[in-house]
């Protein structure tokens, strides 16, 4: 299961709406406990990609500065968020391909006409091969 504060899931949602009809992207900044994923924090990333509306891609920078401040505390990068802006919350085939990093989680936003209707969370079974959903438990900001 992943865990979202109020707030930060509700960032994510505004992030994929404004970028409607690009791919909104980010990293989730958290801690794994006995399983779970408890994120504490959202990191917007411009979408570096070069078709912004159907594929998506971090700003490696961002990624970089979020790694070496790993290193100074107790969190990490837990997971990535991205959305799909005329499609469901589910992996495309270029997801898929991407995804080689078992230890991270990818929510999915789908929206239909500029609105999010659902969001999803999966862990990377086998990389490259296969996504398994978990649950999102949204739970109120401290």
């Amino acid at each position: 299961m992943i865990f979202f504060p109020n707030n930060s899931m509700r960032q994510i949602i505004i992030d994929a709406e404004e970028s409607c009809p690009e791919e909104a992207c980010g990293l989730l900044w958290g801690k794994r406990c006995e399983g779970d994923v408890h994120v504490s924090s959202v990191h917007r990333s411009k979408n570096c990609a070069e078709d912004p509306q159907t594929k998506f891609e971090i700003n490696p920078q961002l990624r970089f500065d979020l790694e070496r401040l790993a290193r100074e505390g107790e969190m990490d990068v837990v997971g990535l968020y991205h959305s799909h802006p005329n499609g469901p919350a589910k992996p495309s085939k270029i997801d898929l391909s991407r995804a080689w990093e078992t230890a991270l989680t990818w929510v999915i936003i789908g929206l239909e006409e500029g609105k999010v209707v659902e969001k999803k969370a999966y862990k990377v079974e086998k990389p490259k091969e296969r996504f398994v959903e978990i649950d999102i438990q949204v739970v109120n900001s401290q």
